[in-house]
């Protein structure tokens, strides 16, 4: 059961990689404290946000940055699992052990640092994902702006008259820049 959720886990993240992750290089070009919303954005600042509330870096992954999202996810665990070990060596030390004193002051801060890096990293990676899904919508929008599209749809139209009728064919073409 282990290994079916570590294989989950994994392919979760990985199919949240984006290959066009660009946020580090986007965060120089455009300023979030210049977003304002616009309909069509792609990723929600408020969304983002609170999906990191709950799993620290899942806000980055939504909104493409899957790697940055990762680290975060990676980086809260590891502190987790940092404080669990502090917790196993400060209860497993004994009073008859020569070192008790020095590992249970290992174990204690072990604990404390774990469980204060893991809080720092949650709450960096709540602040951290509205402003990644501004920049994002910031630098699609503006991909949107520069880039040109084309549209070509069939037309099809019946013209019935009293004396004649007729079918009319074609192509429509709209092309916006």
């Amino acid at each position: 059961m282990k290994k079916l959720s570590l294989i989950i886990t994994c392919l979760m993240i990985f199919t949240n990689f984006n290959v066009n992750a660009q946020y580090r290089a986007q965060k120089k070009k455009y300023d979030y404290r210049h977003y304002t919303y616009q309909p069509g954005d792609r990723c929600r600042p408020f969304t983002a946000a609170f999906a990191s509330l709950f799993i620290p870096g899942l806000g980055q992954m939504i909104c493409g940055e899957g790697l940055r999202g990762t680290c975060y996810l990676f980086g809260c665990a590891g502190s987790l699992l940092v404080s669990y070990k502090g917790v196993m060596k400060f209860s497993s030390a004994t009073e008859s052990d020569p070192n008790f004193s020095q590992a249970e002051k290992t174990g204690f801060a072990m604990f404390t640092g774990g469980l204060a890096s893991a809080a720092v990293l949650w709450i960096w990676s709540i602040a951290d994902a509205p402003r990644v899904a501004k920049v994002k919508n910031l630098a699609s929008r503006d991909k949107r702006k520069a880039s040109g599209n084309l549209s070509i749809q069939p037309y099809l139209n019946f013209q019935s008259y009293a004396a004649n009728n007729k079918t009319m064919l074609g192509l429509s073409v709209n092309i916006n820049f």
